[in-house]
């Protein structure tokens, strides 16, 4: 099994994304796992910490997970490097609201010496969670790429 098609299966664009997806490359593919996610996520998360402050979070968190589900439904639809490109980048700008909000309310649910635990549960289960999709290539050898989504 490689990055770009599952052995047995190289030559079935169902399999494999760079048969499916127009200008799918490993220079492309780079650019998605990169900075269309990171960029987006980094300057959009400058103001959801201070809207974090005015909103209610939880129903934030709740928008923000409803959004990043259809985001990623949508990919399974993409035919063009662009259509994922610019998903990607919606998915990076509600990753953005999780962070400030989780944490804001990690504080508020638990009492001070029990605050650098909370955050270092979440801060691991954050890392567990990036872990596991890494894993998702064994998923795509069973549904296909547009089945992982």
């Amino acid at each position: 099994m490689n990055g770009f098609g599952v052995e047995g299966q190289k030559d079935n664009p169902e399999y494999n994304i760079a048969l499916a997806i127009d200008d799918y490359n490993p220079t492309n593919y780079g650019i998605l796992v990169g900075p269309a996610f990171n960029i987006l996520n980094g300057v959009i998360v400058l103001f959801t910490g201070g809207l974090t402050d005015k909103v209610n979070r939880r129903n934030m968190i709740c928008i923000a997970c409803l959004l990043w589900g259809f985001f990623t439904f949508l990919n399974s639809f993409c035919k063009t490097f662009y259509e994922l490109l610019v998903l990607r980048m919606l998915l990076g700008s509600t990753m953005a609201f999780f962070g400030p909000a989780v944490y804001s309310l990690i504080a508020d649910f638990f009492p001070v010496h029990q605050r650098t635990n909370a955050f270092s549960v979440y801060a691991i289960l954050t890392v567990i969670g990036d872990t596991i999709s890494a894993l998702s290539i064994n998923l795509i050898s069973v549904t296909g790429w547009k089945g992982a989504f």
